[in-house]
């Protein structure tokens, strides 16, 4: 539960459960309550009344400061990214990135050389949206330098500052002001933000395509990302993002896979998603794959949709298979985009998805050798696959004596 005295007097006072947590506690007694204020995701998703589970925290020490009064307080301390001032509390089974203040001295679009200073107006200065650079005291003020309070009420995704400076010191902000409107932004776009992301789309070709990935895949697991994707096809954001060879960008089968998900009631897929948006069936999951830097699991449920897309093509005779080889998620995706331009019993059929579960074909190498069939070799293998075939078109009914029987010829 979280309290807000008043929104009056500077920001007002916030008082959110978590303050009370063991690590939270531990950590300020260690730094001391001056020298220490909560800010970012925690502050905001505390002031919309979200779930909050990451906790980043600046501080006027300097990192070896902090990593000395951490350790002699029995708190552990990661210097997880020390040149730019973070280092990670871990205590009573939590942690919390503690960054020393801040500004940058240098910024290329990618990386920032940065000097640590004790002005906290410096440190909000170089944030990248003044909803994400509200400040909390250990006794509760609530800090607002650059008015991200307001914004935060109605849902305004604003650069701090000029818009063009924050994306040229970080061109990865283009792709994070989308994902943030999708997931706190309310209509209509800042069109300053959206300008800026616009004229400045080149940079995202100067990007790691993990630092990319990472981003979209945000995006694309928001509750409603509609809007924010679309409005990068606008903008011209896509091409950079999903490269030509991976798939012809589809906003409209995407928004119809959400409108899918929603009368379905289904959970979001980030991935089927994806799948969605560079085409559905005409995506490439290999190319998909090369140009994110996705992981190999990741890489493989791409291929089990695009598969699945292939079995499902023979109807409801094929959806059985489509779950034994492709499995019951990506089938389940395919099934949703296919329903998006095709008329199939979609609830039907995402009933069974949801009542399979795993099997295995009764027929093995060593029935096949057993029975004399053939002897260890390759073809022990062909007719294993072809038991396995007629055992997936019987609805996974025959038991082994019955395809015994069919490979002998006698069934």
């Amino acid at each position: 539960m979280t309290r807000r005295d008043s929104d009056t007097g500077g920001a007002g006072v916030l008082k959110p459960d978590w303050m009370s947590r063991p690590v939270v506690v531990a950590v300020i007694d260690a730094l001391g309550r001056d020298n220490i204020r909560f800010v970012g995701g925690a502050v905001r998703d505390s002031l919309i009344g979200r779930p909050v589970t990451d906790f980043d925290a600046a501080t006027r020490l300097t990192p070896d400061l902090v990593v000395e009064r951490l350790r002699a307080a029995g708190i552990g301390a990661v210097p997880t990214g020390i040149d730019h001032g973070t280092v990670t509390a871990v205590a009573h089974g939590g942690q919390i990135e503690i960054t020393t203040l801040r500004h940058d001295v240098k910024t290329d679009g990618r990386h920032a050389r940065v000097a640590f200073t004790r002005n906290w107006a410096e440190d909000a200065g170089r944030r990248d949206f003044t909803m994400n650079a509200l400040y909390l005291s250990p006794d509760g003020t609530l800090h607002d330098p650059v008015g991200g309070l307001a914004d935060i009420k109605t849902g305004r995704v604003r650069f701090i500052g000029d818009a063009g400076c924050r994306i040229d010191e970080d061109a990865l902000r283009i792709l994070r002001f989308f994902r943030f409107f999708a997931t706190h932004g309310t209509p209509p776009m800042d069109e300053e933000a959206l300008t800026a992301c616009t004229v400045r789309a080149h940079q995202l070709a100067t990007l790691s395509r993990e630092r990319v990935r990472d981003e979209t895949l945000k995006l694309l697991a928001a509750a409603k990302p509609d809007a924010a994707v679309a409005a990068m096809a606008d903008a011209g954001l896509w091409p950079y993002v999903l490269p030509p060879g991976s798939g012809v960008v589809d906003i409209a089968l995407f928004s119809r896979l959400l409108d899918c998900e929603r009368i379905g009631q289904r959970p979001p897929d980030t991935l089927g998603r994806l799948m969605a948006l560079a085409g559905g069936q005409d995506a490439d999951p290999c190319a998909l794959k090369a140009s994110l830097r996705l992981s190999g699991a990741d890489g493989k449920t791409l291929a089990a949709i695009q598969a699945a897309f292939k079995y499902l093509a023979a109807g409801e005779n094929g959806l059985g298979e489509s779950l034994y080889r492709s499995g019951p998620r990506a089938t389940a995706e395919a099934v949703m985009i296919l329903a998006c331009d095709t008329k199939i019993p979609v609830r039907e059929w995402l009933a069974q998805v949801d009542r399979w579960r795993p099997r295995s074909c009764p027929v093995r190498g060593r029935d096949v050798i057993a029975a004399g069939l053939a002897v260890p070799g390759p073809a022990v293998g062909d007719l294993v696959a072809r038991a396995e075939r007629a055992w997936i078109s019987s609805g996974f009914k025959f038991s082994r004596d019955r395809l015994l029987a069919l490979l002998k010829g006698i069934d």
